[in-house]
C-alpha cells in the first residue's frame, strides 16, 4: 500500500533527524520533534483543494469511476472529512481569479530631450500619471 511506504519513509526520517533507535514509535518521534503526521498533513491539504474547488465550483462530486481497485478516490476522502467538518461546506467569499489583459492603459516611455520641451507637457492630461526616474527632472526639483 502506498501510504504505508509514506509512512515508512516519514519513520526513517524522523530517526535520522532524532537519532532515536529503529524501535521508537513513529507518533513518539513527531511529538518530540514537533512534527505534524505527514498522513494528517496530506488530508488537510486535500481538504483545503474541495474546499477552495467547491467554492468555486470546479469540484467533482460522487462516483465518476474514480475508485482503483481497493483504494477509494480523493472525492471520497474528502467528502467523508467534510462530514467530520461541516465548517468546510459553509460559503465562502473566494473568488475565481479573473485576468484583464485589455485595460486601456499605455505606457509611454520619452527621452529626456522630449520631457524638456513645453509641448510634451501640454498634452497631458489630469488623470495622466507621470514617474521620473533617479535624477530625470533636476531643474523641477523631483528625482534622487
Amino acid at each position: 500500500k502506498k501510504s504505508s511506504k509514506l509512512l515508512k519513509l516519514e519513520h526513517h526520517v524522523c530517526m535520522m533527524v532524532s537519532g532515536a533507535f529503529r524501535t521508537t514509535p513513529t507518533r513518539g518521534m513527531q511529538i518530540i520533534l514537533g512534527i505534524t503526521p505527514i498522513d494528517v498533513t496530506v488530508k488537510a491539504y486535500a481538504m483545503q483543494a474541495m474546499t477552495r474547488l467547491t467554492t468555486l465550483g470546479e469540484w467533482i462530486h460522487g462516483d465518476v469511476g474514480l475508485h482503483h481497485g481497493l483504494q477509494a478516490s480523493h472525492t471520497t476522502i474528502t467528502e467523508t472529512v467534510s462530514y467530520h467538518c461541516p465548517e468546510a461546506l459553509m460559503p465562502s467569499d473566494e473568488i475565481k481569479k479573473t485576468y484583464i489583459w485589455d485595460t486601456g492603459l499605455k505606457c509611454i516611455i520619452q527621452s529626456r530631450e522630449a520631457w524638456t520641451t513645453q509641448s510634451a507637457n501640454r498634452s497631458l492630461l489630469d488623470y495622466d500619471i507621470v514617474c521620473y526616474t533617479d535624477g530625470s527632472r533636476v531643474v523641477g526639483g523631483e528625482g534622487g
